[in-house]
């Protein structure tokens, strides 16, 4: 697949018994570094889209999470560059910069979520639009920009985070985020 020269849309939402895609380490990953998979579809039996499982495939513009997925591990998504919005309900865990350096991210919904971990959507220098709503944690350096002085109009992260019955936010959540205009809270 990592070979592939033609666009890949993985369509996995008629598969039966598919609970988990968890490779053991970036460096096993099926799918990592897929530059040419562009959509993937999970059937409503996954329950665990592992750590790394779509490390690097910086063609993805497309995922559907069904609700019944209730971890996403340590860098699962990491550097999808052709990611644009996320949309996540029902999850108990988004992992470690499960979605860092996602750089055309610019749109995520998450609610019912219980923990989303440290870094978690960091470096995703396009992110414009935060939605968190029934979230308990909202793990350290979640959101906002790196601290590496980049304050040119490359690193225009986030524009506007609603918050809606948050419990925890660590710290620097938002950090380095120059461009926050609007923190609603409901």
């Amino acid at each position: 697949i990592a070979k592939s020269n033609v666009e890949i849309t993985l369509d996995l939402s008629e598969t039966q018994g598919l609970v988990a895609i968890s490779p053991a380490s970036r460096y096993t990953s099926v799918f990592k570094d897929c530059k040419k998979l562009v959509s993937v579809v999970f059937p409503s039996s996954l329950t665990t889209i592992g750590s790394y499982a779509f490390y690097n495939c910086d063609g993805l513009r497309s995922i559907t999470i069904p609700k019944t997925v209730k971890t996403i591990g340590t860098d699962a998504f990491y550097s999808c560059d052709a990611l644009e919005s996320v949309e996540i309900i029902g999850t108990e865990t988004i992992g470690d910069s499960a979605f860092n350096s996602c750089k055309n991210l610019r749109n995520v919904y998450l609610k019912d979520v219980s923990t989303i971990g440290i870094s978690a959507f960091r470096n995703c220098q396009s992110l414009q639009n935060v939605y968190l709503e029934n979230i308990k944690t909202v793990g350290d350096y979640s959101f906002g920009s790196s601290s590496n002085g980049d304050y040119s109009e490359n690193n225009k992260c986030l524009d506007t985070v609603t918050l809606k019955n948050i419990t925890t936010i660590g710290r620097y959540a938002f950090g380095y985020a120059i461009n926050l205009n609007l923190i609603k809270v409901e």
